[in-house]
Order: C-alpha cells, then sequence, then structure tokens
C-alpha cells in the first residue's frame, strides 16, 4: 500500500504543473515532471505492485461486502485502516 501511495504522491505534481501548460517554461516543466515520473516508475517493483493490486482488490470486496451487509461503520474503520 505505501507502494501505491507513493506513487500517488510522486504523480500529483503533474496536476500542479498542468496549469501552466500554455507557458513555454511551464511546458519544459511540465515534460520534466512528467519524465521524473516515468522514470521513477521504471524502477518501481512490478511484483510488489501487483501484490498491492491484489491486497487492494481484496479489501474492497471485503468492504463492499460489509456494506451489502449493512455493516457501515465496520467497513469504514475497515477502510480507514487500509
Amino acid at each position: 500500500m505505501k507502494t501505491f501511495l507513493t506513487i500517488l504522491i510522486v504523480a500529483m505534481p503533474i496536476t500542479l504543473f498542468a496549469q501552466t501548460a500554455g507557458q513555454k517554461s511551464g511546458e519544459r516543466s511540465l515534460m520534466k515532471v512528467i519524465e521524473d515520473v516515468k522514470q521513477c516508475m521504471e524502477k518501481i517493483d512490478r511484483t510488489e505492485l501487483e501484490k498491492v493490486k491484489a491486497r487492494a482488490e481484496e479489501e474492497g470486496e471485503k468492504i463492499k461486502a460489509l456494506c451489502r451487509e449493512g455493516k457501515r461503520d465496520k467497513a469504514q474503520a475497515e477502510a480507514v485502516d487500509l
């Protein structure tokens, strides 16, 4: 889960730089950020990422099942614990 959050945090600056895409310096900055993110993504252990994905999907199913059973508070607690 930490790996997924790290990827998410690394990718977030792209949104901030997208606002300046109309400016040449902003475009260069955006391209640099995109390239940095690509390089970072290449270093990620794909096997570990797949494990995180599988766990997230399993937990998501558990949470949905709890919601269907009317156990909203338990589902919310499980989601927060992720």
